[in-house]
């Protein structure tokens, strides 16, 4: 009988193809709100001048509360995040029109003060709209009801959004800047096809007094961005919470557990891009130039046969070879690249 702890080895080559073209440094985070530790390059993010990898996750400070945010902080540290995520709910901080609060766990300052106590860098989402599963998308039902053109450039909408993101600032101040751990800001959730407005939404946030070193912007399903205003925000479920229990894994979700320069997620948004009725309903996977196939005579017998046709044969064999090029120089995985 064979001894089970005598098993077969064998080498894994890993070869690490070079880089297409130099490194770029953008203005964004190097020459414009230029950060002490946090920089964005063409290939990835950089801390402490190093090639990094930040891990985010959600916690929505005025949805928790105030006696609990360290606590919950502390574990998110513990689990391996790196940075914190926040929506800065409009609905939640001026139900009523001119009566503005800050207050107890609405304290969005006391918030990035404790996150950096902790050790913990910050994004804040600042919409206006939200979505983030809130009435409204985060709008106060007065804004909703005001007679303008909402998330466009009306100027009776960007009136009322001027003056929400001027009492942010006045809450923030002498918290953001070259050495703050507010890394990034947000603009809006899901808008496609706006990039106007997008831009406008950021000059307001300066003007008030917002800033950091990386502006974003949700980018899935074809989302039309304004070149060089944001950095391309792309996210996928690994699990989608809100599938039945006795529904079966969609394939979309295992994909997100691989690493990969092919960004965009089918599921994501989804439920708006279908509303909305335009390109981005129909929008597919977006492929990074770095991904492309190997020439046929270098697959050897890689990938494995398979029935699902030469799509997934693609697919299979990208993530086989980003996953162990990981083994080889991290840097070279990343999630902060340029949209192809």
């Amino acid at each position: 009988m064979p001894d089970p702890l005598k098993r077969s080895t064998s080498v894994l080559r890993a070869t690490h193809a070079p880089w297409d073209g130099p490194l770029v440094r953008p203005a964004m985070s190097n020459t414009e709100e230029r950060h002490e530790r946090f920089r964005v390059t063409s290939r990835y993010v950089e801390l402490g001048g190093k090639p990094a990898i930040p891990v985010s996750g959600e916690l929505h400070y005025s949805r928790v509360p105030r006696a609990r945010w360290e606590e919950r902080l502390r574990l998110m540290k513990a689990g391996g995040i790196t940075v914190v995520a926040s929506y800065t709910f409009w609905i939640h901080h001026e139900r009523t029109e001119g009566k503005v609060s800050f207050d107890d766990g609405l304290d969005v300052a006391a918030f990035v003060r404790l996150c950096r106590e902790v050790g913990l860098d910050v994004v804040l989402r600042v919409g206006p709209w939200c979505h983030g599963e809130v009435r409204n998308g985060g709008f106060p039902d007065w804004v909703k009801a005001a007679p303008a053109q909402h998330r466009t450039n009306d100027p009776a909408y960007l009136d009322l959004v001027g003056r929400w993101f001027g009492y942010l600032g006045e809450e923030l101040a002498g918290l953001l800047g070259p050495d703050s751990n507010v890394i990034g800001i947000q603009l809006e959730n899901e808008l496609y096809d706006q990039p106007d407005h997008l831009t406008e939404l950021k000059r307001l946030a300066r003007n008030a007094g917002l800033s950091a070193p990386v502006w974003t912007a949700t980018a899935w399903g074809g989302a039309e961005l304004p070149d060089g205003e944001v950095l391309p925000l792309f996210g996928g479920y690994g699990d989608g919470f809100w599938v039945d229990a006795d529904a079966p894994w969609d394939p979309t979700f295992r994909e997100h557990y691989f690493f990969s320069h092919t960004w965009d997620d089918p599921g994501i948004g989804a439920d708006v891009r279908g509303q909305l009725g335009t390109r981005a309903a129909a929008a597919p996977r977006t492929p990074s130039a770095l991904s492309r196939p190997p020439p046929a005579s270098s697959r050897g017998a890689w990938p494995p046969p398979t029935s699902a046709g030469p799509g997934l044969r693609a697919w299979m064999w990208v993530r086989w070879r980003t996953t162990r090029s990981a083994t080889a120089r991290p840097g070279r995985v990343t999630t902060c690249l340029p949209a192809a």
